[in-house]
């Protein structure tokens, strides 16, 4: 996992360099609604949902789930680095388990579930606790990347479990 977050982080850090995260986020979902549109006009069968419901639950978790936290993740690049950026994100599942256990009846914690919690926790506050942000710069330290990555991870994982609750059963076949 954070191999793979980190490697949306690197290529992200590098599109910032060129645009202004907000305008990079946009384009990247811009790109992304007009992939899943192609999708929807070339494949036989499939329809655009009509469930009023879906599209509700379907706009809150791309809110929560998706635009908050790519935005939040993008924009802590300009405080902190690429990589400790990818290394906060991992702790998304971690913050996903204990919201579940609250939010979702099915899904309760584990001593298994908490350790792993506690070692991902662990990671990140060490991190923190030292004040690393990965940057050469020491002018560029700043407390808001911190903020920005803890925003994305929360929203990511409340997205996750939000996702989980109310969109698992629906189809867009209805």
């Amino acid at each position: 996992m954070g191999t793979l977050f980190g490697l949306n982080m690197v290529v992200s850090r590098f599109a910032t360099g060129q645009y202004e995260p907000l305008v990079f986020v946009s384009l990247r979902m811009t790109l992304a609604s007009l992939f899943y549109l192609s999708a929807y006009l070339v494949r036989p069968g499939m329809s655009f949902p009509k469930s009023r419901r879906l599209w509700l639950h379907g706009g809150l978790f791309g809110i929560f789930g998706i635009a908050i936290p790519m935005s939040c993740y993008v924009s802590s690049l300009v405080n902190l680095s690429s990589g400790v950026v990818s290394l906060f994100q991992t702790l998304s599942p971690a913050v996903t388990v204990v919201l579940a256990h609250f939010w979702l009846s099915d899904e309760r914690m584990n001593q298994y579930k908490a350790i792993g919690v506690f070692v991902a926790f662990a990671g990140a506050m060490t991190l923190f606790a030292n004040g690393e942000t990965g940057l050469l710069e020491v002018a560029r330290a700043d407390w808001r990347g911190y903020a920005l990555v803890s925003a994305a991870v929360l929203s990511a994982s409340v997205g996750g479990v939000y996702g989980r609750k109310y969109l698992r059963n629906d189809s867009n076949y209805d």
